[in-house]
């Protein structure tokens, strides 16, 4: 994404077995992206260096793996 990306109406992710929303969210920033966490969503600010030197597949594959 060449912006921000909002993953919204998503509180089921924090009553799961695992609170997902914490792991994705702690994840991410690792990579460096800059993220507001919410109730019930989350607002994803990439991190350029991510854009700039990787295929656009590395980020989002890093998300995917998270989600599932």
């Amino acid at each position: 994404a060449e912006g921000p990306t909002a993953i919204r109406n998503v509180y089921n992710w924090r009553v799961k077995e695992t609170e997902r929303m914490k792991a994705i969210v702690t994840e991410l920033r690792k990579l460096g992206a800059e993220v507001e966490e919410g109730h019930d969503y989350c607002i994803i600010h990439p991190p350029s260096i991510v854009q700039q030197r990787r295929p656009h597949r590395y980020p989002t594959t890093i998300f995917l793996y998270f989600v599932m």
